[in-house]
């Protein structure tokens, strides 16, 4: 186990085993809405944990979750959060090959974000973990911006045992800040903003899929407009 995993392994364990019995599936989303932090964690103790804030994508009364990192060493100093609750389970069953997100850097320096799957042995400890080969660049006060993390097999590379095994067996999902390829990441000083975290199909399909929501959404307005008005009466 690296030495920055084995604080946080107990923690993580317990915490899986505190969550409900949830699994990923597509079109799963976090949005921060229901006054918790939908169960995304850090490692404890965190002097920085995730937390809650308000001015999201949406505007003023947009809630999004606001990460936070200190630099130096020891807890707190790396930018990075834990999804855990509903985002275990199989993702290649599930059909889900990327993750989307609104993020915005709100600290003074440039972002580089990877995505981190993860299983976990009965002892606490991972057997299998994949992380993105490539991060998505989110420079300083770039305001809000959807960037989309392809979890495509050939998009991961192993940082222990199997990509596809880690995609299979998923137990955590990690979030988190680092230049170059591997984890765990840059102890940084940074702030992120992030919300509308969704489970999606590979991404070259995600502007259809939103296509498609808006169409249905279109059409059951005028589905319900048109019932209103054979309901009153002449």
């Amino acid at each position: 186990m690296n030495p920055i995993q084995a604080p946080v392994a107990a923690f993580l364990l317990s915490a899986a085993a505190a969550s409900p019995a949830l699994a990923v599936s597509l079109g799963q989303h976090n949005d921060f809405e229901d006054g918790s932090t939908q169960g995304w964690i850090t490692g404890f103790p965190n002097p920085v944990p995730p937390e809650l804030a308000a001015g999201g994508p949406a505007g003023a009364d947009d809630d999004y979750l606001r990460l936070t990192s200190l630099g130096g060493s020891g807890a707190g100093s790396r930018l990075v959060a834990i999804g855990s609750a509903g985002w275990d389970g199989d993702y290649v069953a599930a059909g889900v090959t990327a993750l989307s997100m609104d993020v915005v850097n709100l600290g003074a320096s440039d972002l580089h974000l990877r995505l981190l799957i993860e299983d976990q042995t009965a002892g606490g400890s991972p057997a299998n973990m994949a992380y993105s080969s490539q991060a998505i660049s989110l420079a300083a006060g770039s305001g809000w911006q959807t960037v989309v993390f392809d979890l495509s097999a050939d998009a991961l590379t192993p940082q222990l045992g199997s990509v596809t095994t880690a995609l299979q067996t998923a137990a955590f999902i990690r979030l988190y800040n680092s230049f170059n390829p591997g984890f765990p990441g840059d102890t940084s000083v940074s702030s992120l903003g992030v919300d509308n975290i969704t489970a999606v199909p590979e991404p070259g399909t995600v502007p259809l899929t939103a296509a498609g929501l808006l169409l249905l959404t279109a059409l059951a307005g005028r589905h319900s407009k048109a019932a209103g008005s054979r309901a009153s009466p002449a």
